[in-house]
């Protein structure tokens, strides 16, 4: 989704679900805007991309893995029982005790989750 970078839009998609509510923001008009412009991703000032890089590079159980360390990390910044900038280094720990491996059912997916989310908290309690 493009539009115009405004608050109004994602305040209104959190508030409401199917029907969306109305934002009230004009739908980015490619032709008036011209062009965009992309850059590659300063990984130094955002690190957690080179994470996400690296296990799109890998099999399932990275991609598991880096989901539910997140979900921990950013609930125990939220309880302020860590930083902000300790997510980063909290995933990337998980990650670095995580077999690379295809996932092949539904109760692997459950399993790896759990093992990553028990590996997240040893982490925050360390």
């Amino acid at each position: 989704q493009l539009a115009m970078p405004d608050m109004r839009m994602p305040i209104a998609y959190a508030m409401q679900s199917e029907p969306r509510l109305d934002s009230g923001i004009a739908w980015l008009d490619l032709a008036k805007t011209g062009s965009l412009n992309f850059q590659a991703v300063n990984v130094e000032r955002f690190p957690a991309m080179a994470l996400v890089q690296q296990v799109m590079r890998g099999e399932d159980s990275l991609s598991i893995a880096l989901n539910a360390a997140n979900e921990v990390a950013n609930a125990a910044f939220r309880q302020r029982t860590i930083r902000f900038t300790d997510i980063v280094s909290t995933v990337e720990k998980v990650l670095a005790q995580v077999d690379n491996v295809p996932v092949g059912t539904l109760d692997e997916v459950w399993l790896l989750d759990e093992q990553a989310r028990r590996m997240a908290n040893e982490v925050i309690s360390a």
